[in-house]
């Protein structure tokens, strides 16, 4: 009876399992995972994180049973740090979901097949901020992998957004859970649960 229910309103473990088993299953090139992606310093955290051949793309939970009034802030601050970005939810959200901006992907958790359905593919998004990309880095970071070994957050100048989206790349793979080499069997939602941790870009 409990499976039944969690079934038919799947919670977020349940998604996540699905995307990271949905993504495996159709990329062959290498890529890293990272669950609960804290991002800023007002702690916003990113459900999901691929990185692959130098993207990101940010994938934002929305489960059957979660309020949708932070989306509108979340994807803001996502939108600001991200090359590509997906909201994946249940069926009972996709009409509140038509405002969302245009180039944000939307991807449906079917309760009936268990499977994902891209139902809009994400666009580039060109609003990335170099100065968001430098500030979500820690500073020993950049000293110890750029040219800038006194870099202060006022020389921000200095990097081209090449170089800052580089190193934005570089550090959230480092923080990342799995690659895809850790998910030759199929994870389950149990498996979330019991490797997820809030993980921190550390700003500071």
């Amino acid at each position: 009876m409990i499976m039944g229910k969690i079934d038919l309103h799947p919670n977020e473990n349940i998604i996540k399992a699905a995307l990271i088993n949905n993504y495996a299953h159709i990329n062959s090139k290498p890529f890293v995972v990272c669950s609960e992606l804290t991002i800023s310093e007002e702690s916003k955290i990113v459900d999901l994180v691929f990185c692959k051949e130098n993207l990101s793309y940010a994938y934002e939970i929305k489960a059957w049973n979660d309020d949708m009034r932070r989306l509108p802030a979340q994807l803001d601050a996502y939108c600001k740090l991200f090359d590509y970005i997906y909201v994946a939810t249940t069926a009972n959200h996709l009409d509140q979901l038509q405002l969302i901006p245009d180039f944000v992907g939307i991807v449906l958790y079917s309760t009936k097949t268990k499977k994902i359905v891209y139902k809009r593919r994400a666009k580039k998004n060109h609003l990335i901020d170099k100065k968001e990309l430098l500030m979500s880095i820690p500073i020993s970071y950049i000293r110890n992998n750029s040219p800038y070994s006194k870099y202060t957050r006022s020389d921000n100048d200095l990097f081209s957004f090449f170089q800052a989206h580089n190193l934005f790349i570089k550090h959230t793979s480092s923080k990342c859970r799995w690659t895809n080499n850790d998910l030759e069997t199929i994870l389950h939602y149990e498996d979330i649960l019991m490797n997820t941790n809030y993980i921190s870009l550390d700003y500071r």
